[in-house]
């Protein structure tokens, strides 16, 4: 048998290959292939059966991230972020009543695009568009998207009830194009920072060092990738800093750029990577990702552990 040997640089492009082709594994689907393809193949009864399966995955998912957000609401630290204290039991018994639609096709869809949505005028309806998941493309698993859909929708609440769900703020760079708009916007960074406690297990009085401490631990055992990329940190423990790519549109666009390909337990966060894409700045060929200002965020931003 003849012995083949990778070189590094191949053996590390290999195994990026087979991590940003991870695929979400649910209960009726493997990870491969166009799940739908096989679902148009079935008869009437086959797809009855298919259906209940998917609808009881998407209710266990609801379920599990609304009582992931039930148990922040009940902690007397966020209580004390709230102008109004009754607030908090409003808040409590609107998320219960966040349910969750299903569009099979993007037709008469206002985001035929998006993975999901919700409606402004309606926050307590998040939309997913099933037929962007389990294509057997890369893209962002369910359970993301639930979790950024409702943290979506107890923001709009918050507005109703004349509650900030996090502080204005303003990375290094000013937006330039539509791109960096989306990265840079406030709505955007309360469903993100929820994202990023969700996954570490932070709390929300934890400051950048701590944090920083917990990412940087992330990335050195594996569980943080971002492929062909190295990673070190400030000795103040203020800054994570990665190489520099070159620049192709606006700032923040290109620093997303830097981060996009980042995986956590071998998933995309898309989230996270433009969170940290927005706290970031270029020195020296190099980007700094400012767990400071990060910290700070996280003790600003409501629901809180």
């Amino acid at each position: 048998m003849k012995k083949i040997i990778l070189r590094e640089s191949q053996l590390n492009h290999l195994i990026n290959k087979i991590i940003l082709n991870e695929q979400e594994i649910t209960p009726f689907y493997n990870g491969s292939g166009n799940y739908w393809a096989t679902f148009s193949g079935l008869d009437d009864e086959g797809r009855k059966q298919e259906v209940l399966k998917i609808q009881n995955y998407v209710n266990s998912l609801k379920e599990k991230t609304i009582n992931y957000f039930l148990n922040f609401y009940s902690n007397p630290n966020t209580v004390s972020k709230f102008k109004n204290k009754n607030n908090v039991e409003a808040l409590k018994s609107f998320i219960k009543t966040i349910k969750v639609k299903l569009n099979n096709s993007p037709q008469n869809n206002p985001q035929p695009n998006a993975q999901g949505y919700v409606n402004s005028k309606d926050p307590s309806t998040l939309y997913l568009n099933l037929y962007t998941f389990w294509t057997g493309k890369i893209s962002i698993t369910m359970s993301e998207v639930m979790d950024h859909e409702i943290g979506h929708s107890i923001s709009g609440y918050f507005k109703t009830l004349g509650e900030t769900s996090t502080q204005s703020s303003q990375g290094y760079y000013k937006p330039e194009d539509e791109k960096d708009n989306y990265i840079a916007s406030n709505e955007e960074t309360y469903t993100r920072i929820q994202r990023l406690r969700s996954i570490l297990g932070l709390k929300g009085n934890e400051d950048g060092v701590t944090i920083m401490n917990n990412i940087y631990s992330q990335f050195k055992n594996g569980m943080f990738k971002i492929p062909n990329y190295s990673f070190g940190k400030t000795q103040d423990n203020r800054y994570m800093v990665f190489k520099r790519i070159s620049q192709e549109k606006g700032m923040l666009t290109d620093l997303w750029h830097v981060f996009s390909p980042m995986t956590y337990n071998n998933n995309r966060m898309d989230d996270i990577a433009a969170l940290f894409a927005k706290y970031s700045q270029v020195k020296n060929n190099m980007v700094y990702l400012d767990l400071n200002f990060i910290g700070r965020m996280n003790q600003a931003t409501k629901a809180i552990q």
